[in-house]
C-alpha cells in the first residue's frame, strides 16, 4: 500500500468516527445559560486573574519541513468541513483554516491529537496524523491556501469598543492586521469567523480551552460577555479595518 493510500485510509476512518462523534455530540450538548443583557454587560468575575488557575500550554513539537504537494492529499478529508478552498463556515461551526502559519496548525492539531486541547469533532481525525511529516505537509498545505474575505461577521454595534479592546490587549501578541506570527505561534486571527472567535474567547474565559496562552487566558479572564463579544466582532472586520474609515465609530461596510 503507498504512503498516499495509507493516509487516505486512516483519514477515511477518521471521517466516519468524527461525523458519529460531531453529530453525538451536538445532540448531547445542553443550551448555555446566558446572564441578562444588563448582567453581562456590568458583571465582573470576582478577584484577580492571578488568583485563578492558569492554563499552561505545553511545548509544541519541533516541526520537520512541510511537503504542499503531499499535504493536499491529506487535506481531501478536512475539506468535507472546511471547504477545499479552507474557508470553513460563516456561522463558525467550522473555522477558517486558509493561509493560517504551518507552525500555529502543526501545534493546534499536535495538542489535540495529544490530549492537550479538547475538541471532540477533531480528536478522530487528529489522532490518524501520528506521522510528524504527514502533519507537516498538512500544515504547509493550508498555510498555502489563499485567504477568503467573506468570513462570518458580528453584529457590528461595539466596533469602536472592539478596536479599543484590540488595541490594548490584542495587537502586540497577534499584531495590528492579525497577521499573527508563525516562529512565536501566534496565530493568524484576521477575517475569521466572528461566531468562532466568540466561542474561543469564550472558552479561553471559562478556563475550557486546555492549551491557551496564559496572557490571553488573564486578559479573557476580566472581559464581560459584551466585550468579548465586541473584540469578536472586530477581529472579524480585521482585513476591512485597515481602510480608512471616516467615521471612527462607524463599522466599515
Amino acid at each position: 500500500m503507498s504512503r498516499n493510500d495509507r493516509i487516505h485510509l486512516l483519514l477515511a476512518t477518521a471521517l466516519a468516527v468524527g461525523a458519529w462523534t460531531g453529530a453525538r455530540a451536538e445532540s448531547e450538548a445542553p443550551e448555555p445559560a446566558r446572564m441578562p443583557e444588563t448582567q453581562q454587560t456590568e458583571m465582573q468575575p470576582a478577584g484577580t486573574p492571578e488568583t485563578q488557575p492558569a492554563a499552561v500550554p505545553s511545548p509544541p513539537a519541533p516541526m520537520p519541513v512541510g511537503n504542499v504537494a503531499d499535504g493536499k492529499v491529506a487535506y481531501d478529508v478536512c475539506a468535507v468541513c472546511h471547504l477545499e478552498n479552507g474557508a470553513g463556515r460563516p456561522d463558525g461551526i467550522f473555522p477558517q483554516l486558509a493561509g493560517q502559519h504551518a507552525s500555529v496548525t502543526y501545534r493546534q492539531i499536535a495538542d489535540t491529537r495529544d490530549g492537550r486541547r479538547t475538541n471532540p469533532i477533531m480528536c478522530p481525525f487528529a489522532a490518524t496524523l501520528t506521522d510528524s511529516q504527514v502533519l507537516a505537509d498538512l500544515a504547509s498545505y493550508i498555510e498555502s491556501l489563499p485567504l477568503p474575505l467573506d468570513n462570518g461577521k458580528g453584529p457590528g454595534i461595539d466596533y469602536a469598543m472592539g478596536a479599543e479592546l484590540y488595541a490594548r490587549d490584542c495587537a502586540d501578541c497577534h499584531g495590528d492586521r492579525g497577521q499573527g506570527n508563525a516562529e512565536r505561534l501566534m496565530p493568524m486571527i484576521a477575517s475569521q469567523h466572528f461566531a468562532y472567535v466568540a466561542r474561543q474567547i469564550d472558552d479561553i474565559s471559562g478556563r475550557h480551552r486546555e492549551n491557551a496562552d496564559p496572557r490571553m487566558v488573564g486578559v479573557a479572564w476580566t472581559y464581560s460577555q459584551r466585550e468579548r463579544e465586541a473584540v469578536a466582532d472586530f477581529i472579524s472586520r480585521l482585513e476591512e479595518a485597515q481602510q480608512l474609515v471616516p467615521n471612527p465609530e462607524a463599522v466599515p461596510e
